[in-house]
């Protein structure tokens, strides 16, 4: 389990597993999609414009994240600082 932080795109991504291809994105709403394998379990999980203290829990239940719960209320408690663009 890892992350990475996009700060030019201001987006995130949450890997839950190493291995496997995305099968299906499935858009939660304006902000947030997951991505699962072939055999439904998520591979990772996309947040845009994530700031700080973003919600987990209705994914958690939704799809059966609770052995992530730790790493992501850690990832969640972290803030996402987007690059400002300069204007000349």
């Amino acid at each position: 389990m890892h992350y990475s932080y996009d700060p030019q795109a201001d987006a995130l991504y949450i890997y839950l597993q190493e291995d496997g291809d995305v099968a299906k994105t499935i858009p939660i709403d304006d902000r947030r999609n997951v991505d699962l394998d072939a055999g439904g379990r998520v591979r990772g999980i996309e947040i845009l414009s994530p700031g700080t203290n973003f919600p987990f829990q209705d994914l958690i239940d939704r799809f059966q994240l609770s052995e992530f719960t730790a790493f992501l209320e850690s990832v969640s408690s972290t803030t996402f600082k987007p690059v400002t663009p300069v204007t000349p």
